[in-house]
């Protein structure tokens, strides 16, 4: 697939790149692929550096599979059946809600870092955060932020038919549409 996205400026291609497919084969990804993705998000900055993500993690093998799946919109769970993870991202809570972009600093380096090794990363923000918590028995001092699907690349073609229309790398809205000097305009 060729990716027809264009900067204005030259950014690093690997922020370019980064899309969310959901095309997967159903594989396994490897321990060592999993662990290597959080390791990524380990690392991203984080304010007084508080690091306050925590991922926790289900592979398709696992007995719990089928729960997790279940926490999904029907819409998604058609597609993200053929997953090899899926990954809950919460966020302690603090003083401010630095929190949430610590944490979305955290998911953009596990996003970038599972573009770059080959595998399908797809955030997913529509799925049940009350019976998560009670699944995955996450204390109220941390919120559900994210749901994200790991997975191996697939054959686009088992996808619905309306997903397989959307399956390619989305534009972005113009600079000139998300920048303003000195005053919102």
């Amino acid at each position: 697939m060729v990716n027809s996205r264009k900067s204005r400026y030259k950014i690093l291609p690997e922020i370019l790149n980064r899309w969310s497919p959901r095309a997967m084969s159903g594989k396994s990804v490897s321990k060592s692929e999993l662990f290597t993705l959080i390791e990524a998000a380990r690392w991203a900055p984080s304010a007084r550096n508080i690091q306050p993500w925590h991922f926790i993690y289900c592979t398709h093998r696992a007995k719990s599979w089928p729960e997790y799946l279940n926490l999904l919109e029907e819409s998604h769970r058609e597609w993200c059946q053929r997953a090899a993870a899926l990954i809950v991202l919460i966020g302690e809570k603090g003083e401010s809600n630095f929190h949430i972009f610590d944490a979305g600093a955290a998911w953009e380096n596990l996003a970038i870092q599972g573009q770059s090794m080959g595998l399908v990363i797809h955030p997913i923000a529509m799925f049940d955060h009350q019976k998560s918590r009670e699944l995955l028995h996450v204390p109220k001092k941390y919120e559900i932020l994210l749901m994200i699907v790991v997975g191996q690349p697939g054959n686009v073609e088992l996808l619905a038919p309306e997903l397989q229309t959307r399956e390619f790398p989305k534009g972005r809205k113009k600079l000139a549409e998300i920048i303003s000097k000195e005053e919102y305009i």
